[in-house]
């Protein structure tokens, strides 16, 4: 929680940068409307077998439907269509490919219907093109029907025609024959021999024209068998409705005897366990070829083994007929026989006769079958239609406003979280007491929590209260503990930080009044000549100080100045007329300290952050202890042990450090033991308990800078 509110504002600066792509996108991107016709398919067919099925007849037409002949189909429809109308064509530099490309075309769950979806540039656009594909395919399909029937009715016009002839012929060889052999004087002429001769001879004829038609329909669904089997074989995978009824047979009838054991039988009976595993693994099955069946077209072997038995359904049909056929001949062959006792003359009469009535039939069959063709070319069905036209688009499908967003705002938090995660595994800040007090390599007098600039300033003044106060005076109190080895005597204690803004300055107010209330004699030195902060801490305007005794240009008295709570000494920066640093390393600074030793038990001097200039370095020989402070999420890892090793380079008598913006985290027993503060005004019956130097407060979050900066 605290890494999402230390550095949620990374997250939400990223998802703004890509939810304003996502816009910018969105807008910049060229609107698309969708216009979506669809199209219906029959089973209807005019050929003889009638064997076409929809799924067929609808992958077929999908295929047709993507060639890049319809595309250009439907241009010139459009295009011709603008000249009938006399409407301007807007579509004069489309092509093929861009049709194509704009236009997708759909089976939804493998029924008769076919979607024909257009996205363009234009409202207007979508919909003439989606329509206009339609009827382009309509035109298309009708023409591929009515050619194949025109090719039909030429190829029965020309038998007919070629029957005609040897109608005319057997017709003309029998009035010959009569006229030439004067059949009137023939006798004793066996009737009933040659009118059963002449009914063999018409049968063997019928049965030899029927042999023909469904010698044709063999061939016609061996083709297509030979089609189907090849489909079956190039594709992938197949579909058997016959299995899966199979299956979903045995799956119900095994599941209600499990179901009707279950009431009767416990779970762990020997036996049931197995057969609920195997009714799993049936609906399983069962689900994954239902899956299968409806991931598209797909040939079927319900499909193949249909043609296949109206296949062996038409053999059989021509053996049998065949077998007719060579009955009837030897019928024929047996009364050709009887008849060759009759008079060669008559017997050659009656069979031109006989061959001219077979003609005659024969030619009229034709007749019928021609007629029947022209009318079914007059009154043709399509295979296809026109379910619904395409409506104008209201509102444009792409780009989707929404759909960008939130994808925008779903990438925008990815690369924010990640982001965050990045800077926290680069980020070498000190973040907890606890990191910081396994890193300084000494004992941590105190640790102030995260305070404002007002709890700050009523800490200067003298009324501050509660435990932000009571950090101070712990820290003073352990400050004590840490100066007490260093023997009795005036004690010069030296605050630095590492960078700016730490906190040293207030730290050193702040503890230097402490003491002061204290009972101590307290000096506090401001030897930071570049930033000075006394004056507005203390709310003075001194101009005069340190810069100007050691610039030889004052008394050492006459700069130094009481401050408004009892036994403090304030001793300003003054206004260095050189270096800063070239004042403090005069050997004047160390007779100053020394002098001021005779007047105070405890001298604090407030200095440069330590890694900016050498003015602490400098001094850090003279003082006795060193208190470094030290500001969570301020400073770095490496800044500050380079600091401390600077610091501890001059071999101080003790160096302590103290850690600013540490977290507000209230303690349960101290808001117990001083729940009772604030009654009478005073601090009457409280016994403060001194902490040990290594179990000071561990803070862990920072505080504002602008309340304690140096």
């Amino acid at each position: 929680m605290r890494l999402v509110l230390r550095r949620g504002w990374v997250v939400i600066l990223i998802m703004a940068i890509t939810l304003g792509i996502a816009f910018v996108v969105t807008k910049k991107t060229q609107k698309l409307w969708t216009a979506t016709a669809m199209l219906v398919t029959s089973n209807a067919s005019n050929d003889t077998t009638g064997t076409t099925a929809s799924e067929s007849q609808s992958a077929t037409q999908m295929q047709m439907l993507k060639s890049q002949y319809m595309a250009q189909r439907t241009i010139d429809w459009l295009r011709n269509q603008a000249n009938t109308t006399g409407t301007p064509f807007q579509f004069t530099n489309l092509t093929p490919d861009e049709l194509l490309n704009a236009m997708t075309v759909e089976n939804p769950q493998e029924s008769n219907l076919i979607k024909v979806k257009v996205d363009w540039p234009s409202p207007s656009g979508s919909q003439q093109l989606a329509n206009g594909v339609c009827n382009a395919f309509m035109s298309w399909n009708r023409e591929i029907v009515h050619e194949n029937l025109n090719q039909n009715a030429h190829d029965l016009k020309q038998r007919l025609a070629a029957v005609h002839l040897e109608l005319l012929a057997a017709n003309l060889a029998v009035q010959n024959f009569k006229e030439s052999h004067n059949m009137a004087a023939v006798k004793a002429m066996s009737e009933a021999q040659v009118s059963q001769f002449e009914s063999a001879t018409a049968n063997v004829m019928q049965l030899k024209a029927q042999v023909a038609a469904e010698q044709a329909q063999v061939n016609s669904l061996e083709n297509q068998v030979r089609i189907a089997d090849k489909s079956i074989l190039t594709t992938k995978s197949v579909r058997d409705d016959q299995v899966l009824a199979s299956l979903q047979s045995e799956y119900e009838t095994e599941l209600e005897a499990y179901n009707k054991d279950s009431l009767k039988l416990l779970p762990n009976y020997p036996g049931m366990a197995q057969r609920k595993a195997h009714l799993q693994q049936l609906k399983a099955k069962i689900a994954g070829m239902l899956t299968a069946n409806i991931a598209g077209n797909r040939p079927t072997l319900s499909q193949q083994s249909s043609l296949a038995d109206n296949l062996l359904t038409a053999q059989n049909t021509l053996i049998a007929t065949q077998t007719q056929l060579a009955s009837a001949t030897s019928d024929r062959d047996r009364l050709n026989l009887a008849l060759k006792g009759l008079p060669a003359i008559e017997r050659k009469y009656q069979q031109l006769v006989t061959t001219a009535e077979a003609k005659q039939k024969f030619y009229e069959q034709l007749q019928q079958q021609v007629m029947a063709t022209a009318l079914s070319t007059i009154g043709a069905r399509l295979n296809v239609e026109i379910a619904q036209k395409a409506a104008l688009p209201d509102a444009p499908s792409h780009p989707n406003i929404y759909t960008n967003l939130a994808f925008g705002g779903v990438i925008g938090l990815i690369l924010g979280l990640a982001t965050v995660v990045l800077l926290e595994q680069t980020d070498q800040r000190l973040r907890n007491t606890s990191h910081a007090r396994g890193l300084l390599p000494g004992a941590v007098i105190g640790a102030l929590p995260r305070v404002n600039a007002q709890q700050i300033r009523g800490i200067l003044e003298g009324s501050g209260t509660g435990r932000v106060a009571e950090s101070y005076s712990l820290a003073r109190a352990n400050l004590a503990l840490a100066l007490r080895n260093l023997g009795q005597g005036s004690h010069v204690i030296l605050v630095t930080s590492a960078l700016p803004g730490e906190g040293k300055s207030v730290t050193a107010a702040a503890l230097a009044k402490s003491s002061a209330r204290a009972g101590k004699r307290v000096i506090l030195i401001e030897a930071d000549m570049r930033r000075p902060s006394l004056n507005a801490m203390f709310g003075t305007d001194e101009r005069a100080g340190l810069a100007e005794v050691l610039g030889g240009t004052m008394s050492l008295d006459d700069v130094l100045v009481s401050a408004d709570q009892e036994n403090l000494t304030l001793l300003y920066s003054g206004i260095p007329v050189v270096n800063p640093s070239d004042l403090i390393a005069r050997p004047a600074m160390a007779t100053i300290l020394e002098a001021l030793r005779a007047e105070a038990d405890i001298i604090f001097v407030d200095t440069p952050p330590c890694s900016l200039v050498a003015d602490a370095l400098v001094l850090a020989p003279l003082a006795d202890c060193i208190l470094q402070v030290v500001s969570l999420d301020m400073a770095d890892q490496p800044t500050t042990l380079e600091t401390t090793a600077a610091l501890r380079a001059a071999d101080p008598a003790k160096m302590v450090y103290f850690i600013n913006r540490a977290p507000d985290e209230p303690n349960k027993s101290y808001t117990t033991y001083y729940s009772g503060h604030g009654t009478n005004g005073s601090y009457a019956g409280q016994n403060l308990k001194l902490k040990a130097l290594s179990a000071a407060p561990a803070p862990t979050e920072a505080a504002p800078e602008n309340a304690q900066s140096s």
